[in-house]
């Protein structure tokens, strides 16, 4: 009962000054009505007061409930904001194993001297490839050297789908993990270098970590001397081909390759000099 009138005593107050108004009307002379009368309307102005004050704080009670229901949806929401990225985690961790899969079988079953992947690193160092390298900087033999490069650009060309494959699976993971701003707009070997660091936290990729860091490091102080193989294998290519076609390959590889190695400060190979001095 005493809980009843708590909660509703504005109202019942309300309902008492209205029921003396109306008595007072009633029952009361002119003079005696004006004077209850006055004392009703400073008491009235009183209850308009705290009616006031009790419209108030209904509506905080409202707002507090209203941010109440805004905090449970916000929770609601980054709940399953995280659960969906985790979804997309677990996604993502089995696109890596995939291609981390496929990418060490492929190399391994391929054309190239490499067997196992640990061999990769190896592989730029080993006592055939450096012999090779005499004969495309050193030689004007331009059939042996069209050869050596139809061999090299064949094992070339799996090493940089390897690194592509890698790439790939590291920003597969990344996207999907890391809320921090990354360059994913760049070629494969420079994305890498940037970001080889994350290779030993990822599943999958982290069995491959102390291969990649050596094999990225190797590669990328290589990558003036691989355009420097590549200038001298187009060059040994197209010596005795149509001038037409020279000057559309000039204009869209050697010419390049070129500046790169004068960037690199490394001198031209000789088959690029005597098919420059021919063409001339």
């Amino acid at each position: 009962m005493k809980k009843i009138f708590v909660n509703y005593s504005l109202y019942i107050i309300t309902g008492i000054v209205i029921l003396m108004a109306i008595l007072v009307q009633f029952n009361c002379t002119i003079e005696k009505s004006a004077q209850i009368g006055d004392w009703l309307a400073g008491f009235a102005g009183t209850l308009a007061f705290l009616w006031l004050i009790a419209g108030f704080q209904q509506q905080k009670k409202q707002l507090v409930i209203q941010s109440e229901e805004l905090k449970l949806q916000r929770e609601a929401i980054q709940l399953q904001a995280k659960e969906l990225k985790g979804i997309g985690k677990f996604s993502a961790l089995e696109q890596v194993r995939k291609i981390v899969e496929n990418a060490v079988n492929d190399i391994e079953g391929s054309d190239s001297p490499i067997k196992k992947i640990n061999e990769i690193v190896s592989f730029l160092m080993n006592k055939d490839f450096v012999n090779n390298l005499d004969i495309f900087f050193d030689s004007k033999d331009r059939t042996l050297i069209f050869e050596k490069y139809q061999v090299w650009a064949v094992q070339e060309a799996e090493l940089r789908k390897f690194i592509a494959r890698i790439s790939t699976a590291l920003k597969i993971y990344l996207e999907q993990s890391l809320d921090e701003d990354i360059e994913y707009n760049i070629d494969d070997l420079s994305f890498l270098k940037k970001n080889i660091h994350h290779i030993k936290s990822i599943p999958y990729l982290n069995e491959l970590d102390g291969i990649m860091q050596g094999f990225v490091m190797l590669f990328v102080s290589s990558e003036p001397m691989l355009k420097k193989i590549q200038l001298a294998g187009l060059s040994a290519t197209i010596i005795n081909m149509d001038s037409k076609f020279q000057n559309e390959m000039d204009k869209g590889m050697l010419d390049k390759l070129a500046n790169d190695l004068d960037t690199a400060k490394l001198e031209y190979p000789e088959i690029y000099k005597l098919y420059k001095k021919q063409k001339s």
